[in-house]
């Protein structure tokens, strides 16, 4: 997730200010005396979730963090960019809080969904907000009864992972101009040729299905030899693997279960 989503460089010392006001110096343990801005680095820091740590446990760990004083219940819930992680799984309701209490901060958006779960009334909401989105990831057995991106704009979106079976996504670059990597494993894209590649930086794709494999390459590979036909391509004993240079700044990798 790009580090802005939780940075709160941007937050307006003001707010800061007024917060190392309401600090009785006179009742507070050491650490508690600290300034505003740093102990809201430190609560990000030590709450926000790490490589594969559980996520939706995140607002769960900041609810027990405002538990130490009340100063601290103060910062955290008078800080928007500590709830800019919004993630929602089945049955959950944190993402609701996290929603709120984000306010107007770019927001990370995680959706978890089983199969017996419908999360139509999350991502309705949550399309409301694609304004504000940094990142979104998307892990589904089966979206296509839910999901879709037409009239989606998401200027601000940086990073787009989807986890889907087999689905084919309608995305128009136009509505995602920041729009830097991408992760899709057994997605497709209905327009491979609508500009979506253009001005990436990392690009990954896997295929499971193995009856799809044969239709994805020879309607993607064309199109990648054409844009980067200088590319790399290694070829193993398990399948192929090709690496292309996208702007020079990254890799495109397409796993050897795609042969």
């Amino acid at each position: 997730m790009p580090n802005q989503v939780r940075s709160c460089e941007s937050i307006s010392p003001s707010p800061i200010r007024a917060l190392d006001k309401e600090i009785d110096t006179t009742t507070l343990t050491p650490i508690s005396v600290l300034p505003a801005d740093v102990l809201i680095e430190i609560i990000s820091i030590v709450s926000y979730p790490q490589g594969d740590s559980p996520r939706h446990d995140y607002d769960k760990q900041l609810h027990t963090m405002a538990q130490v004083c009340s100063t601290w219940a103060s910062i955290i819930l008078q800080t928007p960019c500590l709830w800019s992680l919004v993630h929602f799984d089945d049955g959950g309701t944190g993402w609701v809080t996290a929603l709120r209490r984000s306010q107007s901060c770019r927001i990370a958006v995680e959706c978890l969904v089983g199969s017996w779960k419908s999360p139509e009334p999350f991502w309705s909401t949550i399309k409301t907000q694609s304004n504000r989105w940094a990142s979104l990831v998307i892990t589904a057995p089966d979206g296509s009864r839910w999901i879709e991106f037409a009239g989606v704009c998401a200027p601000l979106l940086e990073e787009l992972r989807i986890y889907m079976s087999g689905e084919q996504l309608d995305i128009d670059r136009a509505n995602f101009p920041n729009l830097s990597a991408i992760s899709l494993t057994n997605v497709g894209l209905q327009d491979w040729t609508s500009g979506l590649l253009s001005g990436l930086r990392y690009l990954h794709l896997r295929v499971h299905l193995g009856h799809r494999r044969r239709e994805f390459t020879q309607r993607f590979l064309p199109i990648i030899d054409e844009r980067w036909p200088s590319g790399l391509v290694v070829r193993s004993v398990i399948g192929v693997t090709l690496s292309r240079s996208l702007r020079g700044l990254s890799l495109f990798t397409l796993p050897a279960t795609i042969a």
